[in-house]
């Protein structure tokens, strides 16, 4: 058995749900999990009531029971109908980093009927990941600015240091 699968069911035993939610989704945050604790992850949201998140997980899972068809259901009509963007900005960062053929075959041919590609997996892109191009520019003008407020200052503290000497030499004559 998994080691965080055994974590989760502890920390479910011991009257913790909310820290076995914690757990899985700092473990999601990071890395995809095995299907395995994705579809534990949707069974605790849906016993915590929270469907439509449950529907995602237990889809995510690629597990299909017919006790798992209604938060399915109420995630896909949510989420799967409003286009290819607004579905894919609901996964989290660490499954769009899989490649496409990491998920499992369930999801890979539902995902492929509600239009996403497999190109909108693995490699990182402009667009999903990194800042588009025209923000850089913005970037750039600002490091250009700061390096002029940053050059200001040294001159100026030369200067002054310059004045101050010629003001306690004028004192001393």
């Amino acid at each position: 058995m998994d080691p965080l699968l055994t974590r989760i069911d502890a920390e479910v035993a011991a009257g913790r749900p909310w820290r076995a939610k914690e757990i899985v989704r700092g473990t999601i945050s990071n890395a995809w999990p095995h299907p395995d604790v994705v579809e534990r992850y949707g069974q605790l949201l849906l016993s915590l009531g929270d469907e439509v998140e449950a529907g995602k997980y237990l889809w995510l899972s690629g597990v299909r029971t017919a006790a798992y068809e209604p938060a399915i259901a109420l995630f896909l009509t949510r989420y799967g109908q409003q286009g290819r963007a607004v579905l894919l900005a609901q996964f989290p960062r660490s499954l769009r980093r899989l490649a496409f053929d990491q998920l499992p075959t369930e999801v890979r041919r539902e995902l492929h009927a509600l239009g996403v590609r497999g190109n909108d997996f693995g490699v990182r892109r402009r667009g999903l990941h990194s800042p588009p191009a025209t923000s850089r520019w913005k970037e750039w003008v600002a490091i250009a600015i700061g390096l002029g407020f940053v050059v200001c200052v040294i001159v100026g503290a030369v200067v002054g240091l310059q004045t101050i000497a010629n003001w306690v030499a004028r004192a001393f004559r």
